[in-house]
């Protein structure tokens, strides 16, 4: 698979802290030149400014770019990213994320064993941000080992799925990966695992299922009334 095929995308909201760590985390990727696309979902702190930074820094050669837009969530954010990527595979990266060293690679070796893989699903390894105090540190519970799940920055998507089956859902306020890979299971897409590590997932303050406990409950509700067919119900739309 030629690294011209993957598309990294990073949906980004507030996340100055971190960014450029997510950014640099994509450049080391064993030699993989992927494309990389980050869209500002309208953050109102330096997040843009220290994205382009980190773009002039790790992607000089121009196969790196960033779009600013209004804020309408993560969901709409996605799915401008995926509009604008040019890649056959593609992978999402949440900005607060780092994948880890090899990840793409590792996870480019599960469609070389079985050509009829349309996603591959690799591990996630939780750690603490380390500017946390202890203080924060203790309120925080992350997982102690690596295990699996289908959250961005663990998988690794054919393109031809989002064409078969749609894109992330913009009427949820949160939780668009998880009601996104339950329409790819129901829809039989072939999905093969890996235990390899691709995703380092930061634990800070500021993590959206902290700070919008609320809208994520809603979320899955909504998720929850989909499944059982009551999506089209005036719930759902009002939410």
């Amino acid at each position: 698979m030629k690294p011209g095929k993957i598309s990294v995308l990073i949906p980004m909201y507030q996340a100055e802290k971190y960014i450029e760590e997510a950014v640099c985390s994509v450049r080391r990727q064993d030699g993989l030149r992927p494309e990389l696309i980050i869209v500002d979902d309208g953050s109102a702190d330096q997040s843009a400014e220290r994205a382009e930074k980190a773009l002039k820094q790790y992607f000089p050669d121009g196969t790196a770019r960033l779009v600013r837009g209004p804020h309408c969530g993560q969901a709409a954010a996605r799915n401008t990213a995926l509009s604008l990527a040019h890649g056959d595979l593609i992978f999402f990266l949440d900005a607060d994320d780092v994948m880890t060293p090899g990840a793409l690679a590792d996870l480019l070796a599960v469609f070389a064993q079985d050509p009829d893989t349309e996603i591959a699903c690799a591990r996630c390894r939780d750690f603490i941000s380390p500017e946390l105090t202890k203080e924060e540190a203790a309120r925080l519970k992350p997982q102690p080992e690596p295990y699996q799940r289908m959250l961005a920055g663990c998988t690794l998507i054919r393109r031809a799925v989002f064409d078969r089956i749609g894109t992330y859902d913009e009427s949820l306020p949160s939780s668009e990966t998880a009601q996104w890979m339950l329409r790819a299971q129901d829809a039989g897409v072939c999905i093969r695992y890996t235990d390899a590590v691709t995703l380092e997932r930061r634990y800070h303050n500021d993590n959206f299922g902290r700070r919008s406990r609320q809208a994520q409950l809603q979320s899955y509700m909504r998720i929850i009334r989909q499944r059982r067919g009551g999506s089209g119900s005036r719930e759902d739309r009002d939410g």
